[in-house]
């Protein structure tokens, strides 16, 4: 009865240290699965937006219309006031 006792024990702190082990990981990698998730997420949606204008947009226009940017540029500098 002693062994099933030991045995019933060592398990469960086999299981609690790796239901631990599997919450840290889980915990350490949820900040950069949202940020991918996000990123494919942005990208179709851009890609939707692209198809949904150019598809309503006669043919004339739709050849002119340029391309959506895929980053921005710098910054515009603030205006300094004389005396500040």
């Amino acid at each position: 009865m002693q062994k099933l006792v030991n045995a019933m024990a060592v398990t469960a702190f086999l299981m609690s240290g790796a239901l631990t082990t599997v919450a840290v990981v889980a915990y350490t990698k949820i900040p950069q699965l949202t940020t991918r998730f996000m990123d494919q997420v942005q990208t179709e949606i851009q890609s939707k937006i692209s198809e949904a204008i150019a598809g309503a947009l006669p043919p004339a226009v739709r050849d002119a219309m340029p391309e959506l940017p895929v980053e921005t540029g710098p910054a515009i500098p603030s205006i300094t006031l004389p005396g500040g």
